[in-house]
């Protein structure tokens, strides 16, 4: 998943599914977290 724009509380993201379709979805930023965190 990709946040692709962050709004407020409200987060823009995109991906891929399994079949390579792509699909957009605004979140409440609270549902989401980072599992994999970036190298400092």
């Amino acid at each position: 998943m990709i946040v692709d724009t962050i709004r407020g509380d409200q987060v823009d993201c995109y991906w891929a599914d399994g079949n390579g379709q792509i699909n957009a979805e605004t979140f409440p930023i609270y549902t989401l977290r980072e599992l994999n965190p970036p190298p400092n």
